[in-house]
């Protein structure tokens, strides 16, 4: 067994897994760059239409629907007829609705190109996911999860300096939007150079019906008893993860600037910093995943994350607040977000091949219907309390999802079909 592992963590990329990789972090990228875009350009979109914070509220809750249900619809198209196709929609969607974002001359226009953008954006993680996880070693599942998830953040810096360009330059929040539809013609090499895996391949033929060429993909196959548990595991990650990743995104920008007196400046500069370190967090956490087990991994995470938050938290209660050590703790905090990369590589491993961007999807919609329901109540909070603190009571919820995963067999270093059966 020990030679097997060992073979396992040793096992060399093939060059068409290093293009998949590749092309899946491109993918990510460009299929997140309307995020960016988004949140830096609600200012003017909201001077421009004349709409208040609420009604950015109810928009920002129609788009993580739209998310939603991108992630039940668009991975079926990817387990039935190929990962190539799906991501080629994503990535469409994604681009294309940013361009009709830049254009819409009516509010519903709007809000309906945003909403198709999120659900390309949103299913490309599902397919993406399933797709690296097939096509890469066992042994090096868990470092292709944490380079997939380092492109969220890099996506957020690279779009945010390119809009720092166009502002400089007179250039309008429509603009913003014009350049997230550059990557369009990402779909063409992803037509040209993504193949479909061996994995999919071989579990496609063994799953043909008699009447259909195609593979039957619903979600009845995922409740199936053999499947069952994997599948409510899947979904219990994804809520916990889905409800914190959400929830700092939001509102950590504001808690800095409400809790500690920051002025918007002081605010991006400290935000932009916990990203810079969550790009490190994602990648050592996946690599070191595939070194010491995906359990110990994501309970190193996460605690790493809860100690973050929560020495942010102590500083709030001191009489005087250290620059150092208020950016230190954000470092630690942003280290801790790399739980994510193992919190997609656990969750991508434990469907079979002709369901798993289906399941991965199905997870992840669910999380984020979980975060539409929650985030109203969140919202209350927030003038009630320190948001650091209702981060960290996030942080902590978040953590319960180590339960199931410590009663769950561990997935790393080992062959997919194994974890299934």
């Amino acid at each position: 067994m020990s030679q097997i592992l060992e073979k396992s963590r040793t096992e060399p990329m093939s060059k068409e897994s290093r293009v998949t990789l590749l092309l899946v972090v491109l993918a990510w990228i460009a299929a997140s760059m309307g995020n960016g875009a988004w949140t830096q350009s609600i200012v003017e979109i909201r001077e421009e239409f004349g709409i208040d914070s609420t009604t950015i509220g109810y928009i920002n809750s129609t788009f993580m629907l739209g998310g939603a249900l991108g992630s039940f619809l668009i991975p079926v198209v990817a387990d039935r007829f190929g990962r190539r196709w799906g991501m080629f929609i994503c990535v469409a969607m994604a681009t294309v609705g940013c361009f009709f974002v830049g254009i819409a001359a009516a509010l519903p226009l709007l809000v309906l190109a945003r909403f198709i953008s999120v659900a390309g954006q949103s299913a490309e993680w599902s397919i993406g996911s399933a797709h690296l996880s097939e096509s890469v070693p066992a042994g090096k599942r868990g470092m292709a999860m944490g380079v997939q998830q380092m492109g969220s953040p890099i996506s957020t810096f690279l779009v945010a300096a390119a809009i720092a360009v166009l502002a400089a330059s007179g250039f309008g929040w429509r603009y913003n939007f014009f350049l997230c539809a550059i990557p369009i013609v990402l779909v063409i090499f992803i037509l040209i150079f993504v193949k479909e895996s061996a994995h999919w391949r071989a579990s496609r033929e063994q799953h043909r019906t008699d009447s259909s060429e195609q593979p039957k993909v619903s979600w009845r196959q995922m409740f199936r008893p053999e499947y069952r548990k994997f599948t409510l595991f899947a979904i219990a990650l994804h809520v916990g993860g889905g409800i914190w990743a959400q929830t700092n995104g939001i509102w950590f920008t504001t808690g800095m600037r409400q809790d500690f007196g920051m002025d918007a400046v002081q605010g991006a500069k400290i935000t932009s910093w916990m990203w810079f370190i969550g790009i490190f967090g994602y990648f050592f956490a996946g690599r070191i995943s595939d070194w010491i087990g995906r359990k110990r991994a994501f309970l190193l995470m996460i605690s790493t994350l809860v100690i973050g938050v929560g020495a942010v938290n102590l500083l709030l209660v001191t009489s005087t607040t250290s620059t150092w050590l208020l950016w230190g703790s954000v470092a630690v905090w942003g280290f801790g977000l790399g739980a994510h990369s193992v919190m997609i590589a656990v969750s991508s491993e434990v469907f079979p091949s002709y369901l798993r961007a289906a399941g991965i999807g199905l997870a992840i919609g669910i999380g984020r219907l979980a975060v539409v329901a929650t985030q109203p109540l969140i919202g209350s909070l927030v003038d009630r309390m320190w948001v650091c603190t209702i981060l960290l009571l996030i942080a902590l919820v978040y953590a319960l999802v180590l339960i199931p995963v410590f009663r769950m067999p561990e997935t790393a270093n080992k062959q997919l079909e194994d974890i299934v059966s």
